[in-house]
């Protein structure tokens, strides 16, 4: 569903010169619908996050090393389906249902708020 928010997100974005600037607008939009963090990048095999497959942030530092240094991109219950479905990924409890490792990287996630 469209909404004036959006809307006015889509006007501001042609106002954009800089990387920067887009992702502060879009930190302000998404937050108007309840979510706080985000992170923008290449899911794509092959595994790893190297630095230029990693787009754009707002993951708490410390998650971000732990889920980087644990390679959790491989194992991350919503890469999974992200590259499964083409459809948008709702992050809920039953996520990582399917496998104890998925399980634990949201369990892990929500020590940071990260719900």
């Amino acid at each position: 569903m469209l909404t004036a928010s959006t809307f006015e997100f889509i006007e501001e974005v042609d106002r954009h010169t800089d990387p920067t600037s887009l992702i502060e607008s879009f930190q302000r939009f998404i937050r108007k619908f309840g979510m706080v963090y985000f992170m923008v990048g290449d899911p794509r095999p092959p595994v790893g996050l190297p630095k230029e497959r990693l787009w754009a942030t707002t993951w708490p530092e410390e998650w971000l090393v732990r889920w980087t240094d644990r390679n959790y991109l491989v194992v991350d219950p919503i890469v999974r389906q992200l590259r499964e479905q083409t459809r948008p990924v709702r992050w809920g409890p039953d996520e990582g249902s399917r496998d104890a490792e998925g399980t634990r990287v949201l369990e892990e996630a929500s020590e940071f708020r990260m719900n």
